[in-house]
């Protein structure tokens, strides 16, 4: 019960909260640039990730598509911006340590229980990936307010 409460919860909060189409979009282009096999745009994208290493690109590409195959398409990601406002203060400072306060995230939900983030940070109007992890719903309940 509780569980579906949590959920139920997640997705009204990303629903409320609008997005931002430009960080939204860089994440739905990465996911569609590895389906097509366009290594150059996923490269820029994460050009800015720390610790990227274009050696891994065919293998992250790789992650990327099934991702996406095995949520059946794009359209089905459930992709949403998570706003600043929604999340508790501990979880800003934290990101805010790690990526100064010119991050945007944004939430790709895989199934019930597993959602997939990814910071963004805007840099000469472009924006770039500069990390991304996976969490469980329990994770979740700790990051949102």
């Amino acid at each position: 019960m509780r569980k579906q409460f949590i959920f139920g919860l997640f997705i009204l909060v990303l629903f409320l909260s609008g997005c931002s189409q430009g960080a939204v979009s860089a994440v739905e282009d990465v996911y569609r640039a590895s389906l097509d096999g366009d290594r150059e745009k996923v490269a820029q994208l994460f050009s800015q990730f720390d610790g990227y290493d274009s050696y891994y690109l065919d293998e992250v590409m790789d992650d990327i598509s099934w991702s996406v195959l095995d949520i059946g398409g794009i359209e089905n990601m459930n992709l949403k911006e998570v706003k600043r406002k929604e999340l508790k203060p501990e979880a800003i400072e934290e990101l805010d340590d790690m990526y100064g306060e010119n991050w945007e995230l944004v939430a790709t939900q895989l199934d019930e229980d597993d959602f997939f983030f990814w910071v963004l940070k805007k840099v000469s109007g472009s924006y770039f990936i500069v990390d991304a992890e996976d969490f469980d719903l329990e994770d979740l309940e700790e990051m949102l307010k």
